[in-house]
């Protein structure tokens, strides 16, 4: 082997340097809007389903975004409680108990959001029923061990 070139981002240069590291940046700027537009327009068609309406598109990315934010915070914290309050049970009843907590804090991260944002009204009713559809969705694409067959 030819051990001649110490590293191969010297070789680059600053400009390459620069340009490999906007590269990344954008890779991963992408990758955020990405998930962001799924839950976006995720949202924007639960809506459309329920019923509910907004003032502009606008009003919608901000609720959007500060859904996502407030649901970033509230899970864990949902997560532990729910945990706290179902150790001593048994495996179904754990589950329900579990259900319960995140299908309450689903529908607190609704109602939080539906509160700090002034266009847009969602009934109680609604908010429920969309952190029972988030947290079914959730449950869908939560990550189990699989069983290993004999």
């Amino acid at each position: 082997m030819n051990d001649n070139h110490d590293d191969d981002s010297k070789d680059l240069g600053k400009f390459g340097g620069i340009l490999a590291l906007g590269m990344i940046v954008l890779l991963i700027l992408s990758v955020l809007l990405l998930v962001f537009g799924i839950f976006f327009f995720g949202v924007a068609g639960f809506f459309s389903l329920l019923g509910v309406t907004y003032d502009s598109v606008k009003v919608l990315v901000y609720f959007t975004g500060l859904l996502f934010v407030i649901d970033f915070l509230l899970e864990p914290i949902s997560k532990i409680i729910a945990g706290l309050f179902s150790r001593s049970f048994h495996s179904y009843k754990r589950f329900i108990i579990r259900s319960i907590f995140m299908v309450a804090f689903s529908s607190l991260s609704f109602y939080i959001t539906d509160e700090c944002i002034s266009g847009i009204t969602i009934p109680v009713r609604t908010e429920l029923l969309l952190g029972l559809i988030f947290f079914l969705i959730e449950l869908v694409f939560e990550d189990r061990p699989k069983r290993v067959k004999d």
